[in-house]
């Protein structure tokens, strides 16, 4: 295939300007120079000769602009940058965005750090298409953007090798391939699901994270380990819309509850499109806001999921323990699965499912808002149906390249047991909290208590007085 084809901007759009005035916030000046792509920050007094040849090195540009005697009028330049500043106005880092799929006022965009994928056509991050979102220039993602995308019968291969794990509920194949074929375009939802995925040793957990997600996402996605703090994982995301898988995330020493908290506080911002944003205190005095638009994976023995918040974001997805099947079954099952991920699912097919969905982007977010609504009415549910909904359009998309129909919804769910899905996570906190203090009984020390209030207490509180 001859692949996306390469434009050049004419003179005087944005690939030929030395830099972009983004605008200015709390004493600084926000500029994006075209040779290096990346957001500078200047403060009023750092307008000097040295600091403004870094948003442009020609030489030549400035004296032009603001000739002088000497060569150059540096405080004449800094004074129109100031000028020009204040007519942008504000500065809105909601406006700065890194590497992932963005959808761009009606368009998807595939940010690969050095390039933009826009409607099929490659652009320059030094030279990109008009927008009011500004893409800053990142390391670069390996991605072949002259493959063909992925075919519907080869997409319906990547939901079978998921649904022949061993799995506790069947339908939890469905939802890790929904969610495999949703994480790269994160960024472009307006729900990003997450899932937990937990399984004892030998179940099948390293084949799922290694040889079939780390197969299909390994240059997609940001890959934490272990110890791994939530500070770390939101300074490496930055601005970047990429799913975030993390293994070990287990939480059995206090330190570890604590982080994984943390972890799953920062996921919980990250389900919804809106303007939230994680904010921290600057040691300089400034703010410093963190938007995040990305999809979680954790895995671990058993979740950590105490709040409810957190339980309706997470789909928890279990394997079987292999030893429910005979030796010999055990054997040739895992042989078939090793042979078949062996011979589909590799690096290319991985980036052809990253641009099938960067293509169906706009029939992606059609197909959802159907599956969400199908959802919430079959599990009597809108935080279900915007959970379970979405990674079912995931799914969906794996197979069909058109907007799914209420009658293809309610198919896709009724062909499947979500017994053990429906009122996981339906009630509220306080009650949670109430259920759980009702499960226990406490012995009181009393000497004073009559024999009928005793009862009384025992029967509504399960309290045992002595």
């Amino acid at each position: 295939p001859a692949g996306p084809r390469v434009i050049e901007h004419e003179p005087g759009s944005y690939s030929k300007q030395h830099f972009v005035c983004l605008g200015f916030d709390d004493g600084g000046y926000f500029y994006q120079p075209s040779n290096t792509g990346q957001v500078v920050r200047l403060s009023r007094a750092s307008h000097t000769a040295t600091h403004l040849l870094a948003l442009t090195s020609n030489l030549a540009y400035w004296e032009t602009l603001y000739p002088s005697k000497n060569g150059v009028n540096w405080q004449a330049a800094a004074a129109s940058l100031f000028a020009q500043q204040a007519a942008v106005g504000i500065y809105s880092p909601d406006r700065i965005r890194g590497r992932g799929a963005w959808w761009d006022d009606g368009r998807p965009v595939l940010h690969l750090g050095d390039r933009l994928l826009v409607d099929g056509t490659l652009h320059s991050i030094t030279k990109q298409p008009p927008s009011r979102f500004n893409y800053q220039r990142l390391a670069a993602i390996d991605l072949p953007t002259d493959l063909e995308p992925l075919t519907d019968q080869q997409g319906a291969e990547i939901l079978d090798i998921a649904s022949r794990f061993l799995w506790e509920v069947p339908a939890s194949g469905l939802l890790l391939a929904g969610w495999a074929a949703l994480a790269p375009i994160c960024g472009s939802l307006t729900w990003r699901p997450h899932v937990w995925l937990t399984a004892s040793a030998g179940s099948g957990k390293s084949a799922i994270l290694e040889r079939f997600l780390g197969t299909l996402l390994q240059d997609v996605a940001l890959w934490p380990q272990g110890s791994t703090s939530e500070a770390s994982i939101r300074q490496e995301l930055r601005a970047d819309a990429l799913p975030v898988i993390m293994d070990e995330a287990e939480s059995n020493e206090l330190q570890d509850q604590k982080r994984i908290q943390s972890i799953l506080s920062f996921a919980r911002v990250a389900s919804s499109s809106g303007r939230g944003f994680v904010g921290r205190g600057g040691a300089d005095g400034a703010a410093q806001r963190f938007t995040v638009r990305s999809m979680f994976l954790l895995c671990s023995i058993s979740t950590a999921l105490k709040q409810g918040a957190d339980a309706s974001r997470f789909a928890q997805l279990t394997l079987r323990n292999p030893k429910v099947l005979a030796q010999a079954e055990r054997a040739t099952h895992w042989a078939d699965l090793d042979r078949d991920m062996t011979a589909l699912i590799t690096p290319q097919l991985g980036h052809r499912m990253l641009l099938r969905s960067v293509g169906l982007v706009p029939i992606i977010r059609d197909s959802v808002a159907v599956f969400r609504r199908v959802a919430a009415a079959r599990f009597d549910s809108q935080r279900q149906g915007d959970q379970y909904g979405t990674l079912l359009a995931g799914a969906w998309s794996l197979m069909n390249a058109n907007v799914a129909t209420e009658a293809d919804a309610y198919a896709l769910i009724d062909a499947n047991d979500w017994s053990a899905y429906r009122d996981a996570s339906e009630l509220p906190d306080e009650e949670r909290c109430l259920q759980h203090i009702l499960q226990h009984q406490l012995r009181v020390e009393g000497d004073r208590r009559s024999e009928e209030h005793t009862s009384e207490l025992q029967s509504r509180f399960g309290i045992s007085y002595a």
